[in-house]
């Protein structure tokens, strides 16, 4: 690598060399959690920027919030007690008893099947 011999480049690998090593260790696939502990922090990292420019929106009142609330209030007026019944249920299914339950069937099934490593997981 013909670049690696200027002056500059140089320099700056033998000033950061500790870091550079460091970082070398973090996309390594082959060390310890290296690549995956720098693919978490960048999903990490990601999510909050997401996070932080859907609150940017909800503060400036996009369109899109906007959209939102239209569709919100036209929802509201449809309501009825059938409808609300209906997506409390709905509701009920993701709740965390739920999700429990269908977890422990999910489990017994591949212990029946003697699937023991999707059982692990």
């Amino acid at each position: 690598m013909p670049y690696l011999s200027y002056p500059p480049v140089a320099q700056l690998r033998a000033r950061y060399e500790r870091q550079l090593r460091w970082l070398l260790r973090r996309l390594t696939p082959g060390e310890y959690l290296g690549l995956h502990l720098t693919i978490g922090l960048l999903m990490a990292v990601g999510c909050l920027w997401f996070f932080g420019d859907l609150a940017e929106d909800v503060v400036t009142n996009d369109p899109l919030v906007r959209f939102d609330q239209k569709v919100a209030i036209i929802l509201h007026h449809l309501a009825t007690p059938n409808l609300t019944i209906f997506f409390l249920v709905i509701t009920g299914l993701g709740s965390g008893e739920v999700l429990a339950l269908l977890g422990l069937i999910v489990t017994v099934i591949y212990g029946l099947r003697r699937r023991w490593l999707q059982v692990a997981t």
